[in-house]
């Protein structure tokens, strides 16, 4: 439904036999008002990206590192009006992924109500690191994709 609804309701449909209404009111009237969703629009750096499960005796790099990547949410304007970019949850998930480069996509975990609509990819280059070696700091990046989800 995209537009209001306004419906008359027959109480005496609901009603067990032998039951009787307190006031003669053998009806109701029901309106239900369809608001449309709001949209808000986030800046994502690579650095508010989370990342899970990176491979034991590995690091990796996330270039390039100084990109800002477009989030677009959508929900009631109610849910969107205290959003902060930290409230999606996005992170990315390394699990099964051995050295090499790959391009990952971003996951999100927004509170109920609120919906993603573009995704967005991090290319990654994971580092199998030698007994010894020292770890390099890494640093994020991604690539944007605006494909919808809906």
């Amino acid at each position: 439904v995209k537009k209001d609804v306004e419906k008359d309701i027959s109480l005496l449909d609901y009603i067990s036999e032998g039951v009787q209404l307190e006031e003669d009111v053998s009806s109701i009237a029901v309106r239900c008002e369809i608001e449309k969703d709001g949209e808000r629009t986030f800046s994502l750096a690579p650095t508010d990206v989370a990342v899970k499960n990176l491979p034991e005796n590995c690091t990796m790099d996330l270039s390039p590192s100084s990109d800002k990547y477009t989030v677009t949410i959508t929900g009631e304007e109610s849910l969107l009006t205290n959003m902060k970019l930290a409230d999606l949850g996005a992170y990315v998930d390394l699990n099964g992924l051995s050295d090499g480069e790959h391009a990952i996509d971003v996951k999100f975990t927004p509170p109920d109500g609120i919906r993603v609509k573009n995704k967005i990819k991090l290319k990654i280059l994971i580092f199998k690191q030698n007994e010894g070696e020292s770890v390099p700091n890494s640093t994020p990046a991604a690539t944007e994709n605006n494909e919808t989800n809906e």
